[in-house]
């Protein structure tokens, strides 16, 4: 949060307020940050008037986070089936690069279409070069929930918590608190079969300060696990906790030759 420039967000406000229609996106293999991220600033522009379209991208959104308030208003569309002429701003959240916004095929804007990117990855900072800085508009932002890991992370700052007291004041605690236990404490089938075969193929490295876990497409198909079960599993983050381990590897063949790889430290 503290990255965030008072100027940049002037900017960023005014290219709203001139704009009509807006398009929104969740980047693929959703997360808690993406869909919740595209859900709250869909009501924020809707009740400045906006017209927002909100699409899922190139993969199934997580069944888990069906407890948002206006989930099922995120059309299960990519970024190349819409048209993006229809809209003159374009808002990409917690996307560092243009191919979170979709990996089906390299992504072109119209001219008409002004584009605000509004990330937290290192891709996006300050620091970065500005090729990874796509946007028209970029500003750095962080989420609260979902990438302090429920506030255990060590990005977790004084400022973090002062935001988060602010939003427990306005959404009310009870709310607040049944709402994150049902993000927690929800899971899918698949996921827990996909952490099944993660964790029976574990291979220690450099002395146990590291874990890799690799699961081949063929495991996923023999089991019937879905994209969307890979996503939300959590597995890298829970190898990381074995003592002595300061680095998980999940690395998982998506499709054949296709592989994704997911790390915590």
């Amino acid at each position: 949060m503290d990255l965030v420039k008072p100027e940049v967000a002037a900017e960023i406000l005014a290219a709203i307020k001139s704009a009509k229609r807006i398009l929104l996106h969740c980047h693929p293999r959703a997360d808690a940050d993406s869909v919740a991220s595209v859900l709250a600033l869909k009501a924020a522009l809707e009740g400045l008037g906006k017209t927002v379209t909100a699409i899922r991208g190139d993969t199934p959104l997580p069944e888990y986070l069906a407890v948002l308030p206006d989930f099922a208003a995120i059309q299960s569309k990519n970024y190349f089936e819409i048209d993006p002429t229809e809209f003159d701003l374009f808002i990409i959240l917690d996307a560092g690069q243009p191919n979170r916004i979709s990996e089906l095929q390299p992504v072109v804007f119209p001219p008409t279409l002004r584009t605000i990117v509004i990330d937290h990855h290192a891709t996006i900072s300050a620091l970065s070069a500005d090729a990874t800085r796509f946007g028209e508009i970029n500003l750095l932002w962080t989420g609260l929930w979902g990438d302090t890991g429920g506030f255990r992370h060590p990005n977790v700052t004084p400022n973090t918590l002062t935001v988060a007291a602010r939003l427990v004041a306005a959404v009310g605690q009870p709310r607040l608190s049944h709402l994150i236990a049902a993000l927690e404490g929800e899971e899918e089938l698949g996921q827990l079969r996909f952490r099944g075969l993660a964790f029976s193929h574990l291979e220690p490295l450099f002395n146990g300060q590291a874990i890799l876990s690799l699961v081949p497409h063929q495991l996923l198909l023999d089991h019937q696990i879905t994209v969307a079960d890979i996503g939300g599993s959590g597995v890298a983050g829970l190898l990381k906790t074995v003592r002595g381990c300061q680095v998980g590897v999940l690395v998982t063949e998506e499709s054949p030759g296709k592989f994704k790889v997911s790390f915590r430290s």
